[in-house]
């Protein structure tokens, strides 16, 4: 997860531990850069709102750098942010909605 709040970070770890899921949190779009050099993940949840670089930038610096077979799937991390994602151009909407299937 890639998310600086706090309080969203305790809930979505809470929620994720719950459902059996295993996650490890990036509080930047920079940190998030640096763990895809070293790890895999299957989706990350993106705030898009986030100190450094926000989660739009480090989405296109994934699919800048990532083939669409090795890039996980990104969604936001907060439903209040489909809102800013409806004020951006079509197509990084797209980029940011849509995800690799799951295995």
């Amino acid at each position: 997860m890639a998310e600086d709040n706090k309080i969203n970070q305790k809930v979505i770890r809470q929620l994720l531990k719950r459902l059996g899921y295993e996650m490890d949190l990036a509080e930047t779009g920079l940190e998030v850069l640096e763990y895809l050099k070293h790890d895999r993940c299957d989706v990350i949840l993106m705030d898009l709102l986030m100190p450094d670089m926000g989660g739009l930038e480090a989405t296109r610096t994934i699919h800048r750098t990532y083939p669409i077979g090795d890039r996980p799937g990104l969604l936001p991390s907060a439903p209040t942010q489909w809102i800013n994602i409806s004020k951006r151009p079509a197509k990084l909407a797209w980029m940011i909605l849509s995800a690799n299937p799951l295995n």
